[in-house]
């Protein structure tokens, strides 16, 4: 699995899967399952608030679309 670059699109319609993915690939290249399973535990915090940013931004738009309409 190799690491995947994130553009604009990629950044806004699927940031929680391309930045699982790359997690989870860059601690595939690691040597020792130790330091696999670090790296990767290390990386859910940032995950975790990426994600709820994300999500966020996207309930913040819909929630405007839908005042705007209804």
């Amino acid at each position: 699995m190799s690491l995947s670059e994130v553009n604009a699109a990629k950044a806004i319609f699927g940031w929680p899967l391309y930045s699982t993915l790359n997690a989870v690939s860059f601690s595939g290249a690691q040597p020792d399952w130790r330091t696999k399973v670090t790296t990767f535990t290390q990386f859910l915090p940032v995950l975790c608030i990426t994600t709820a940013i994300w999500a966020i931004g996207w309930a913040t738009s819909i929630w405007l679309l839908a005042s705007i309409v209804v």
